[in-house]
């Protein structure tokens, strides 16, 4: 069966999963296949975890799980306070 590493880049509000098998595998739906046939990749723009069935030339099969995190697409909040010191204002 063939082996992989799965690596991510952190690409603004997205990140891309690599999965880099050690030997020539089979396209999967959703992903990329590389024009070596060794690398697969997929943009995610959500956090999850999931896993993908990689298959060699052969048919032989892994299955390869992955964990995106560190997405965050909420903006951020802020309190603002003013408060008065004789003729300054301070803001807070």
């Amino acid at each position: 069966a063939p082996t992989a590493e799965v690596t991510y880049t952190k690409d603004g509000n997205t990140v891309i999963v690599t999965i880099q098998a050690d030997e020539a595998i089979q396209p999967v739906e959703g992903w990329t296949l590389s024009d070596d046939q060794t690398t697969l990749t997929k943009v995610f723009s959500e956090n999850t975890d999931g896993s993908v069935t990689i298959s060699d030339l052969a048919g032989n099969t892994a299955e390869i799980s992955y964990t995106v995190s560190g997405i965050d697409t909420t903006a951020p909040t802020a309190e603002v306070t003013y408060t008065k010191d004789g003729n300054t204002v301070i803001v807070t």
